[in-house]
């Protein structure tokens, strides 16, 4: 003898299967939205990173500029360079400030990336 069995009825199974397949939609999104905000914020990083490095080798030429402009000349006090983004092929302009102290000829130059605006987003010295 055959013994019943109770079956369940077919509607029932595709809801339920309805069901999962939604959660694995919504657990995937949610990973995908993760990463994706990982990677923004690790582009972020890269971009400062970026910045920065170009600062530091624009002070190292400027300084080494100036460094020389101080012997040829020794009324040498300074100045201020501004960059525009297409001389130096930069989203964002910049802006150099030599500065030489009357007292020791102690030469300090400062970098600094802007803003549209003007405002600073970094800055980078060099003595």
């Amino acid at each position: 003898m055959k013994k019943a069995t109770r079956r369940i009825p077919q509607k029932k199974r595709n809801g339920f299967l309805t069901v999962i397949v939604v959660v694995a939609l919504i657990i995937t999104l949610a990973i995908s939205i993760g990463m994706v905000r990982t990677l923004i914020n690790l582009r972020n990083v890269s971009i400062e990173q970026d910045q920065r490095l170009q600062l530091e080798a624009l002070a190292s030429s400027y300084f080494d500029y100036a460094s020389n402009k101080q012997i040829t000349d020794q009324a040498y006090t300074g100045e201020t360079i501004s960059i525009t983004p297409t001389d130096w092929q930069q989203s964002y302009p910049a802006r150099i400030t030599i500065i030489v102290s009357p007292e020791n000829k102690e030469l300090k130059v400062q970098t600094q990336s802007l803003t549209s605006d003007g405002e600073v987003i970094q800055s980078w010295t060099r003595t």
